[in-house]
């Protein structure tokens, strides 16, 4: 049995994109970090004005804006940092009952893939700690340099992925994200995290198995 994992909101309560650059710019540019704030926080106008232009344009404005104040950044220095947010923010905000079941699977020795559309600093340090495999969206480097963009972005493409990685393997797929709808289709088995009523009622007509941390 190989285990599908996704991170964000799965693992831990984070959108770890997001939290990883704050964490990040918070430590390294202050004016850059307030730039992040603006653009990220619901007391800013511009988040807002960002939701329209995203909307408009069908494309996630918010992302591209964030990883761009990681531009010229050394990629050795992205890892360090990304430790330190491992350590100092993701360790206080896992989601005990999909760790619990991937620890478990570990104990078996279970083919594990983390499956995530964060960037590989964050994700490639995760999959270190837990002793995994990864697969993620991946930043442009130019001689280790951060480019501000994505040279892969697994965003939509998920399912694409792991069929050429998995091809004929049975699955267990964790997600608590709908985009995975077609992963969790096909898999063999699936769990899903359950957050709120309204999610529950987008996934009854699969009928994966429900997990509701927030009740645990």
């Amino acid at each position: 049995m190989t285990y599908i994992v996704d991170i964000c909101d799965t693992l831990y309560y984070s959108n770890t994109t997001y939290d990883f650059a704050g964490f990040f710019l918070r430590r390294r540019n202050r004016f850059r970090y307030w730039g992040f704030r603006l653009i990220c926080s619901r007391k800013s106008p511009v988040f807002y004005g960002l939701i329209i232009i995203s909307a408009i344009t069908r494309r996630d404005i918010h992302k591209k804006l964030v990883l761009r104040l990681l531009n010229g950044y050394n990629r050795d220095v992205l890892y360090e940092i990304a430790s330190q947010f491992y350590f100092g923010f993701l360790k206080g905000r896992e989601i005990k009952a999909v760790h619990k079941m991937l620890q478990a699977a570990v104990e078996t020795r279970a083919e594990i893939c983390l499956v995530s559309a964060t960037i590989d600093p964050v994700a490639q340090v995760i999959a270190r700690e837990l002793k995994v495999d990864c697969l993620s969206s991946v930043l442009q480097y130019t001689d280790d340099i951060c480019q501000g963009y994505l040279q892969k972005d697994l965003t939509g493409i998920k399912e694409n992925t792991v069929r050429e990685r998995y091809a004929g393997k049975q699955l267990t797929v964790i997600t608590d994200n709908y985009s995975d709808y077609i992963l969790v289709q096909n898999a063999h088995k699936s769990f899903v995290v359950i957050h709120n009523k309204k999610e529950e009622e987008k996934w009854k007509k699969l009928n994966p198995i429900l997990l509701y941390p927030d009740r645990l």
